[in-house]
Formats: C-alpha cells, sequence, structure tokens
C-alpha cells in the first residue's frame, strides 16, 4: 500500500521550490512531508545534482523527535534511484525531512519521494543495516565454564569499556563470569554477572585459588600480573591466564612497564603495534575495540540539538574525555578561544572538571560532565576533536567515526593505526592557530566523514567477541563427547 508520493501528495511544507513537480533544494532548504505507518515501510527516492555534485539527507522521524532512519546519499548530474528498508519499532504518525547538506553544493532536484508499507525490497543503492542482532556463538551454548575478570582500579577508562563492550555482547551465552573488584568504588562492569569486591590482594588471592576458574583475565595492574604469574608457577591455581593490554601508558603499577611476561597463557591487544617489544609471550592474538555499530550512527542532529535544547545557530565540536591532566584540555581550549562562530561542548567527567568550570571565561564553551547518552551527542557534533598527550586507543574516536564524524586528534598512541590522516580524519599541527584553520576548512567533509564509517568496521562487537570468545576457548576443549568433523582445523 502506497503511504506517500511527493508527486501527488499535498500533505508537505518547508523552504523549497516546485519545477515541473520536482522539489528544487539549495544548501539551508527543507521538505517535510507526513504521513501513517504501521509497520516495515520502503522509501524510494530519485534525485541530482544538476550543476554538480551535491549531497542531500533523508530523515524518518516518528511522533515529535524520535529519529528511526537517517542517510545522506550523494548525488551526481543525472538522476539516481536510491531505495532503504525501513523497520520501526512503533507505528504512528512519521515525517520525512529531505535537506540538502553540503553547504558548496548548487541546485538539488528531487524528482520523487515514494513511500510504501513494505516487508522487503530489492534496493538499487548501498543499503545499510543499523540493527545488529545477537551472534549465534554456536558451541559457547555448550560450554560451562567459569571466567574471573579482575579490575583493579577505580577508574572507568578505556580498557574497562573494552571488556564492559564484549560482557554485554555476550550476556546471552552460557559462561559463567565473576567480576573481581579490588575497590568498591569501581563502576560496575557486569551486565547481569556475578560481582565480587575483594579489597585486598590477600582476599583476592583467595577467591582465585577457590574458585578454580578455567581463565583469569586481567589488565593494566603489574601487582595482579605478579599475583597471577606467581599463583600459577606454584602451582597453586591451573587457570589459564589471560591478559588485556590496551596502551604503553605507564605509571607506578603498570604492567607495560615491564618488558617480559612468565605464566601468561594468551596475550590479547587492541593494535598490531602493541606487545612488540616484549619477551616471553606464549601467543598474542590481535582483537580490535568493539563498539555497537547499531548503537552509533550518524543520525539527524538538528533534531537531537532540539530535544537537548542546544543551539543550532552554530557548528559544534565535541570533546570527549577524562578531565585530567594528560587530556590536554587546555590545548582544546586555547583552539576554542580562536573560534568564537563554533560551539565546544566538553563531555566527561575527572578530577579537574570543577576547575576547568569554574575558570572558564569563554562563551562558546560548555563544560556538560558525564552522559550516558554519548551515542546522541556524537550526533549532536559537527566533528570530534581529541587533544591528548598520552593515549592508548580512544574509544571516543571510534565511536565518532562510526557516527560519520570528522575526528581532528593528535598523533599519540595507537591512533595513527585508527586514523589516516586526510582520509577518514586529520591529525592537529601543536598551533592552535593553524588547527584553528584545519577545523574551520575540514568540520563538515562529508567524504572524510563517510570514509570514518566504513574504516571501523572491524570494530563491529560482534566481530570482536566472537573472536574474544574464539581465542580463550578451543572450539571442543569444553565439551565432552564432541568430535570435530575437521580435526585439523584445530591442530
Amino acid at each position: 500500500m502506497r503511504l506517500f508520493d511527493s508527486n501527488i501528495s499535498k500533505n508537505h511544507s518547508g523552504k523549497y521550490s516546485i519545477i515541473d513537480k520536482k522539489i528544487q533544494l539549495r544548501y539551508g532548504d527543507e521538505y517535510r512531508a507526513g504521513f501513517r505507518g504501521l509497520g516495515p515501510f520502503s522509501l524510494h527516492l530519485v534525485a541530482s545534482a544538476p550543476v554538480g555534485n551535491g549531497s542531500i539527507s533523508i530523515t524518518i522521524i516518528l511522533g515529535a523527535d524520535e529519529v528511526v532512519f537517517f542517510e545522506t546519499i550523494e548525488l551526481g548530474r543525472q538522476n539516481r534511484e536510491f531505495s532503504f528498508n525501513i523497520e520501526p519499532k512503533k507505528s504512528g504518525v512519521f515525517k520525512v525531512l529531505v535537506e540538502v547538506v553540503d553547504k558548496n553544493a548548487g541546485r538539488c532536484l528531487v524528482s520523487r519521494v515514494l513511500i510504501n508499507d513494505s516487508k522487503k525490497i530489492n534496493s538499487k543503492a548501498n543499503n545499510k543495516n543499523y540493527t545488529l542482532k545477537n551472534h549465534d556463538y554456536e558451541y559457547l551454548n555448550k560450554l560451562s565454564t567459569k571466567i574471573g575478570i579482575i579490575v583493579p582500579y577505580s577508574m572507568h577508562g578505556g580498557a574497562e569499556i573494552y571488556l564492559k563492550n564484549i560482557l554485554t555482547e555476550l550476556s546471552s551465552s552460557n559462561i559463567n563470569f565473576h567480576i573481581l573488584y579490588l575497590s568498591k568504588n569501581s563502576k560496575s562492569l557486569s551486565s547481569g554477572y556475578s560481582e565480587i569486591f575483594a579489597g585486598s590482594i590477600n582476599r583476592l588471592k583467595s577467591q582465585v585459588i577457590l574458585n578454580k576458574y578455567s581463565h583469569v583475565i586481567f589488565y593494566n595492574s603489574l601487582s595482579i600480573y605478579n599475583l597471577l604469574s606467581t599463583l600459577k608457577g606454584d602451582g597453586l591455581i591451573s587457570s589459564k591466564i589471560i591478559e588485556i593490554y590496551h596502551s604503553d601508558f605507564t605509571w607506578s603499577d603498570s604492567v607495560s612497564k615491564l618488558k617480559s611476561r612468565e605464566n601468561v597463557d594468551i596475550s590479547i591487544r587492541v593494535s598490531d603495534g602493541l606487545l612488540n617489544d616484549v619477551a616471553g609471550l606464549r601467543k598474542v592474538e590481535t582483537i580490535p575495540v568493539g563498539i555497537d555499530l547499531g548503537r552509533f550512527k550518524n543520525s539527524h542532529r538538528k533534531t537531537l540539538r532540539a530535544k537537548y535544547n542546544i543551539s543550532n545557530d552554530k557548528p559544534i565540536i565535541g570533546i570527549v574525555a577524562r578531565m585530567s591532566p594528560e587530556k590536554n584540555i587546555d590545548y582544546a581550549l586555547s583552539i576554542a578561544s580562536k573560534m568564537s562562530d563554533f560551539l565546544f561542548l566538553f563531555l566527561g567527567t575527572g578530577p579537574m572538571l570543577s576547575d576547568y568550570s569554574s575558570k572558564n571565561k569563554l562563551n562558546n564553551v560548555v563544560f556538560m560532565g558525564h552522559k550516558d547518552n554519548i551515542e546522541d551527542y556524537h550526533s549532536i557534533f559537527d566533528a570530534l576533536l581529541l587533544t591528548s598527550n598520552i593515549e592508548g586507543t580512544p574509544i571516543s574516536i571510534i565511536e565518532a567515526m562510526a557516527s560519520e564524524r570528522v575526528v581532528f586528534s593528535t598523533r599519540v598512541g595507537m591512533i595513527p593505526d585508527i586514523i589516516s590522516n586526510g582520509e577518514n580524519g586529520f591529525f592537529i599541527t601543536g598551533s592552535a592557530e593553524d588547527d584553528a584553520s584545519l577545523i574551520r576548512d575540514n568540520f563538515n567533509n562529508r567524504l572524510v566523514g563517510k570514509n570514518a564509517r566504513k574504516s571501523v568496521s572491524k570494530n563491529n562487537i560482534e566481530l570482536t567477541a566472537k573472536a574474544f570468545v574464539d581465542v580463550l576457548f578451543d572450539k571442543y576443549e569444553f565439551i565432552p563427547n564432541e568430535i570435530p568433523k575437521n580435526i585439523g582445523e584445530f591442530i
């Protein structure tokens, strides 16, 4: 059943002109139309940019502000056809919104917008499926095993988020994770798993011995490594020892200071550039940071800015970081001071948040603290700025790239493994004047944003979580009476 047809419907509004039934749009124009939908529907659009290349965005909004679909498409001089299958979770009154997003584009002509009630269509474009289903991990449901994960510190940084994302993805499996905390101030990693507050190294030692874990996972802490290596070496535990290695950043208790390992069965690094100078490693596997690509996507920024009462009259640069010295927030502020026509939103908490907030004198800077719905803010931003002096593999960059936002970052840690300068992001120079110009010239670079999304496809949490458990387990190790069909595959 046809729900909407721009060629015949009168239920439309906005800033545009009509030429021979074609909707003519320029930068800043928009075409809006309403329709009622009861289930899945298809969107078909035919458009061109007669005087050259141009980009338009198509948004489907349910009710007042719930974005159920958003896509940006590139146009050429000849008509191009695009089709999308949309599956909203609820029925109701929808709005379709078409806008020109390229400020350098000339006229864009939309020949037709057609919406049909339909469960499935054959697309003529490269459609994206933004809804990721839980992976069927097959043999995991046959496992009956208990794994201990040791959380050494109260801070909740990249290593903790790395594990939390994997645990959330594996919540439907039959693996029994125990999260062992040394501090009661630690933020929970659990997705319904058992949590044990050890509180001291001695009590942690007792828990590891008594629970007879099949695997014990640790990260970052030298003291935890020393404990586990000693227990394994003395024969007090038979658990496989798994190290998650997130960065080369060093501090008083960092295992990164140690250039050798003993009794660690598997070392999982987040980037190929790590652990190459460490001796005694038995098995090294690279599993990148995983995020839910269905959660982070290019959603409609105007709608979200209105939802959170954020001004839409200036481009917005986002900074998502812990408010601490190594993040070099002062340099981000120096860039902001040279870009008064841009709004800078700082998201994150930390020991210096109150100091920055109280001393801030810039009218275009807002410190917003911690935000749980970070995916909305990545869509609110026009670009992301990271000014850290020290980094591992910052998840904020990957989330921004998945949201098709242009990232401007320092060239530190493992970031060069993620960003190729000028292709899917940009490296800042260290000169506030030059970096302000770099951001101003490229914050709305749609091609770089598109490339960014493509380049983080390997960070799909389904892929990384499956790789994680495949590394931990021989497929048949914990499945009694199961004979491999091709035993050579596992030798």
